[in-house]
This record gives structure tokens, C-alpha cells and sequence, in this order.
């Protein structure tokens, strides 16, 4: 509806257009957050229920639940709020976040500038170390440390994929390079306003500008696994600690950063005339 109102109609017809690229970044800041926020809110209400049924099916106290939703609150969207969702394969790595805990405890605890991760996602049946990689996601997130700051939400569809990829503030995505085929719900993330920090592969080797959003160069693919994690891992809490939560809190008199809706003006800008089905088929028809 914003689209429609600030492109004009047709305006999926003409992504490629340097002028559709420009009225996305002319779109005022306050529309822009306004419409991000809605969509934050959407999503958060369905997180907020499905951690209920599954907190209720676990016979939890209702005092425990609100501890846990503390920051998940659609009535304040005014968190960082950190998505990781995706099918729970070992090599996409859902267990990176914690390689350092003493870490990521000071960077999600300030109680100035709060982080909140939110993990969805479903490892295959016969997939056991998949399965372990869901375990512990699950064991931090009961840690009274990060209780309240990294949630689990169970029943991964393509609801909560869709409320997801429109309503955090961050895409994370942490593959073993050069692992990662593609990499599309980070595209769809992108193309609304979410800003991505991902590994540079898959897809966001070609889509980050260095202005977009953050990378994480990989690291060596001569050294062992535990010293690429730990490498890797190292460079997703400087991008986080240094980058991300600084531009996300450095908020104006309006009530919201200037700065990181300028970055995710340009996520969808430069993201949205190269990544979809129109660009693809015309090249198939033009090259083929």
C-alpha cells in the first residue's frame, strides 16, 4: 500500500527503473517506520502466541511467560529484534550465535539497548546432529541470562515465515561458505526493509553492496572447522557490538534512527530490481 501510494500504480512492473529506485529512497522516513513498526507488531503478536501455546502445553507458570515475552512486546517495537529462521541444517550453522556466550551476553544485556533473537526452524527427521543444533538453541535460551532474549518459536509454516522475513529488524544468516545454494528468505527479508548480516554467500555474495546491510568475509577454508567457527563467530559479535546496535539505538527526536531506515531504503532499492522473478525470465529470454 505504501508502494502503491509513493510509486504510483504499476510500480512491480518497473523495479528496474532507476526512478522506482529513487521514489523508494524518497519515501519519507516517518511513512517508512511507521509501516515497518506495523509489520514488527504483526509479528510479534504471532510469537508471543505461539510461545504461549507451547509454554501452556509445557504446564509453565504465567509468571515465567511474561518473563520470557518481556522484550517481544508489540506494544513497545522499539527492541532490535534479530531473525534466524530456516530448515536446520548443520552447515547453516543455527549454533554460531553462541560460540562465545560471554560475548553475546554483553551485547543482548545492556538494558539500554536490549536484543532480542527470535530462532524458528525444523531440522529433517533423520537429520540428528540437526536435531542436537535445535537443543541448543533451545538449552541458552533457558539460561536466565538470555531468558527473555533468545526465543524458540515451535510450529515453523509458512505463516511465521512470512511474518518473519517482513517483521524483524535483522536477517541473520551464517552458513559454512561455500556451502549456501541461494539463500531467499534473505532476499525477501531485503526487500522489506529488513537488513541482512549473512556470510558472503549464497545469493548475498552478489546483493551486498556494502551499503545494504553487514557481511561476514569467511574465513580461511585451510584451517579447521572449530577455528573457522571461532573466527567467524568472533566477526559476527564486533559486526553486532560495533555496527548494528549502535545505528539501531542512535535514535533522532522522531523517535527512530535516520540512519537505519536510510540503510534499509537502500536494502529494498538495490535489492528489489536484481532479485526477482521479472529480471530472471527476461534475461532467460534475452541471453537464451
Amino acid at each position: 500500500e505504501l508502494f502503491e501510494r509513493q510509486l504510483g500504480p504499476g510500480w512491480s512492473q518497473r523495479l528496474a527503473d532507476a526512478e522506482c529506485q529513487r521514489g523508494i529512497c524518497a519515501i519519507p522516513d516517518h511513512l517508512f517506520w511507521s509501516v515497518h513498526q506495523s509489520m514488527k507488531e504483526q509479528m510479534l503478536y504471532l510469537v508471543r502466541f505461539r510461545i504461549a501455546q507451547q509454554h501452556a502445553r509445557n504446564h509453565g507458570s504465567e509468571a515465567h511467560l511474561d518473563r520470557m515475552l518481556k522484550l517481544a512486546d508489540p506494544a513497545n517495537p522499539n527492541v532490535l529484534t534479530i531473525g534466524f529462521a530456516r530448515r536446520f541444517a548443520t552447515y547453516k550453522r543455527a549454533t554460531l550465535l553462541f560460540e562465545d556466550l560471554g560475548w553475546l551476553r554483553e551485547i543482548v544485556s545492556d538494558p539500554k539497548r536490549p536484543v532480542l533473537f527470535v530462532f524458528a526452524g525444523k531440522a529433517h527427521p533423520a537429520d540428528q546432529p540437526g536435531q542436537d543444533f535445535l537443543r541448543r538453541v533451545a538449552e541458552v535460551a533457558r539460561m536466565p541470562e538470555y531468558e527473555g532474549h533468545i526465543l524458540l518459536v515451535e510450529g515453523y509454516d509458512l505463516q511465521l515465515a512470512r511474518r518473519l522475513v517482513s517483521g524483524v529488524d535483522v536477517w541473520l544468516n551464517n552458513p559454512v561458505f561455500p556451502l549456501e545454494a541461494c539463500g531467499t528468505s534473505g532476499m525477501k527479508a531485503g526487500m522489506n526493509g529488513v537488513l541482512n548480516l549473512s556470510v558472503l554467500d549464497g545469493w548475498w555474495g552478489e546483493g551486498y553492496d556494502g551499503k545494504n546491510g553487514w557481511a561476514i568475509k569467511p574465513a580461511s577454508a585451510a584451517i579447521d572447522d572449530a577455528r573457522r567457527n571461532h573466527e567467524e563467530a568472533r566477526t559476527l559479535y564486533e559486526i553486532l557490538q560495533d555496527s548494528v546496535v549502535p545505528l539501531y539505538y542512535n535514535i533522532g527526536p522522531a523517535g527512530y534512527s535516520p540512519g537505519w531506515i536510510a540503510m534499509a531504503k537502500h536494502s529494498i532499492a538495490s535489492i528489489l530490481p536484481r532479485f526477482n522473478a521479472t529480471r530472471m525470465v527476461g534475461e532467460y529470454l534475452t541471453k537464451f
